[in-house]
């Protein structure tokens, strides 16, 4: 799947959010080997950057979080509508990953 329509779904993503009444905030679109290194070496991030590359380097991948007061959500019930809702849109992406709820690719 090429970048741009990526981009797509995750505008489509995020107008189902709103929709749902869920306040979003997205980071870590698009990151750089120096950035994806320094996750991995803080034990955030099963990629290196470099020998096991992540989505997130070709701009594939994007972390989208649920925000309630301020605070990040941990509503699992929540992320699991907008990754069902994710899939939905095309075979090609990817589900969730237990351990962080936020990740889309």
């Amino acid at each position: 799947m090429r970048r741009m329509e990526f981009s797509r779904y995750v505008w489509r993503l995020l107008k189902y959010a709103e929709d749902c009444g869920y306040d979003t905030i997205g980071n870590h679109w698009k990151r750089s080997d120096i950035e994806q290194k320094e996750l991995f070496k803080k034990g955030l991030s099963k990629c290196d950057g470099i020998e096991k590359v992540s989505e997130h380097q070709y701009g594939k991948a994007i972390d989208i979080w649920i925000m309630v007061e301020g605070k990040i959500s941990n509503d699992r019930i929540k992320y699991i509508k907008l990754h069902k809702y994710w899939e939905s849109l095309n075979p090609e992406l990817k589900s969730m990953i237990p351990w962080d709820m936020g990740h889309f690719e």
